[in-house]
């Protein structure tokens, strides 16, 4: 009797924990707190956001691509690559662009002390207003992943945390047909598209990302849709 007793415990801690994990890394998931991951709209149109920049080599092809489509996205930037490359942060900013908090260095926040956590997102904050003149007023957490205290620092810190709800994983670099096709074959009017400049986990960025973009956005108006930033098309929570 006392080994099965044992053997429920575990199995309900370890049924516990995959709980959470589900909660911390699935985007749609609101356990933990409310997050933006698609919008509410009758209209037809959608955003690109853009993570992990900004990327010497990449984030201009990406500028060139929107700037000559006539499209302003989101940039989710790194405080320590908004540091290293204010030039590119004035541009993002100067062509119309919003740009957004994505932690300083693209660690998981959950694994840090809440202080830590704090420090982060402060600094993060202070990098890119002093980069670009723009304190921001969207986060976005490394990978999605949080918990209750990343969420509740964010909204301490007047900082508005999304997360998107379509992913053509083109951080896997699978060529532009795939990040084209994953993208348009899902897409509905609202969604948040998570895309990628910078590469969190090595030096470069993803140059299929930026020659997707004209195919991309060409097959979304063929559809009936704009694109857009994340501050017009989530107007109200």
């Amino acid at each position: 009797m006392k080994h099965r007793r044992v053997a429920i415990a575990a199995a309900s801690t370890v049924a516990i924990a995959m709980l959470l994990a589900h909660a911390a890394w699935t985007p749609s998931c609101s356990w933990f707190g409310d997050v933006d991951t698609h919008a509410t709209t009758s209209r037809r149109a959608v955003a690109l956001t853009f993570d992990d920049g900004p990327d010497p080599d990449v984030t201009p092809r990406v500028l060139d691509a929107l700037a000559a489509l006539g499209v302003h996205a989101t940039f989710f930037v790194i405080g320590e690559r908004a540091q290293r490359h204010p030039e590119l942060m004035r541009r993002i900013v100067a062509e119309g662009h919003l740009v957004a908090n994505h932690s300083w260095d693209h660690a998981a926040l959950p694994l840090r002390s809440s202080a830590a956590i704090r420090a982060d997102l402060e600094r993060t904050q202070t990098a890119i207003e002093s980069a670009c003149g723009v304190r921001p007023s969207w986060f976005r957490p490394p990978y999605g992943v949080r918990d209750p205290r990343v969420l509740a620092i964010a909204r301490e810190l007047g900082l508005r945390t999304s997360l998107w709800s379509v992913s053509p994983r083109d951080w896997q670099d699978p060529g532009t047909d795939a990040v084209v096709d994953r993208t348009l074959s899902v897409i509905e009017p609202g969604d948040i598209v998570l895309l990628h400049d910078g590469s969190a986990g090595r030096a470069g960025g993803h140059p299929d990302t930026a020659h997707s973009l004209p195919r991309l956005v060409r097959g979304l108006r063929d559809r009936g849709y704009e694109a857009i930033r994340l501050d017009e098309i989530l107007v109200h929570r």
